[in-house]
């Protein structure tokens, strides 16, 4: 039963936001906290609504292998141009063709999604998915494909492809950096797709996805936690896995102008420090959200969960 002890228990953690490298390293400004914040049962009560009528619609875990793209140019400078061919669909995943031409003098190396560099999002949300990693020779071509799971698309609400961002970290034998950045295709679904729409929360709460991930959703809060220097947390929830484990869900937006790397760290769990260190971090692209997960049972030693429950 710890996770309804923990339902009541008082979470804190100090959000580091830092401005990745790029053209523009300026701190955005601190905006405005003073507006007034979106009352919890109301905003559970929409979303929820919503999610009770995808089930009804019975849209929910088909995932629609329609959308299309034209032929896009990804990423051209500095002698390189990445082109992604089209889209495909397979049993489990949607993948990315793409030609890879390197008419640079240097051997290159070509990487996606790695743990320094993970700059994937797929309709506004980012994405843990679509490892990529080639070299290529100086004046030579590769074909290579980005894959991203259904099931990553479907626990961030997305069944249908808008548009996807790649980012590419790309560099030479001495690992020295010759290109960092995304790419953005458009799908023939953008123009209609419905960007306003909460489709995370609407995916994490509904019996469907509980039943289909193997989760309980305990506790879940549309109450906006965090709005300062751009990031906002907008919502919070806490679910218990087949396994017994709790986990924090924290979906976080970055509505700056610039690449902002979110990490957590001092982290108390009913007054009581648990972590003071920094636990994580993520790398959330101008406009994007990232659906953060704290497993707590990682954080927290065994020998603390007695004490922190009491009090």
């Amino acid at each position: 039963m710890k996770n309804v002890k923990l339902i009541a228990a008082t979470f804190v953690l100090a959000f580091v936001m830092t401005a990745c490298s790029g053209e523009n390293n300026e701190r955005p400004q601190e905006s405005s906290t003073e507006s007034e914040q979106p009352q919890e049962s109301s905003s559970y009560e929409s979303a929820a609504e919503s999610a009770a009528q995808s089930e009804t619609n019975g849209d929910w875990r088909e995932f629609q292998k329609t959308a299309e793209i034209d032929e896009t140019v990804l990423v051209d400078e500095s002698d390189i141009r990445i082109t992604a061919e089209g889209i495909e669909y397979t049993d489990y995943s949607m993948e990315i063709p793409l030609l890879i031409e390197n008419n640079s003098q240097k051997n290159l190396s070509f990487v996606s999604n790695s743990i320094g560099y993970s700059c994937n999002s797929v309709n506004g949300y980012m994405i843990a998915d679509g490892y990529m990693y080639c070299d290529v020779a100086a004046g030579k071509k590769s074909n290579e494909k980005i894959s991203i799971s259904y099931d990553s698309l479907r626990l961030c609400g997305i069944f249908e492809i808008a548009d996807i961002e790649i980012g590419f970290d790309i560099s030479d034998e001495d690992h020295n950096e010759i290109y960092r950045g995304t790419g953005q295709i458009k799908t023939d679904l953008a123009e209609q797709y419905d960007y306003q729409r909460p489709s995370y929360r609407e995916t994490i709460i509904s019996e469907a996805a509980q039943d289909y991930f193997g989760y309980t959703m305990s506790y879940f809060s549309e109450e906006e936690l965090l709005d300062q220097n751009g990031i906002k947390i907008l919502s919070s929830g806490l679910i218990e896995d087949n396994d017994g484990e709790n986990v924090l869900f924290l979906e976080v937006k970055n509505t700056t102008e610039q690449p902002i790397v979110v990490t957590t760290s001092n982290i108390s769990l009913n007054g009581l420090g648990i972590y003071s260190f920094n636990w994580s971090s993520a790398t959330i692209n101008p406009g994007k959200t990232e659906v953060m997960d704290l497993e707590l049972a990682a954080i927290l030693d065994d020998s603390f969960w007695e004490t922190t429950v009491r009090m």
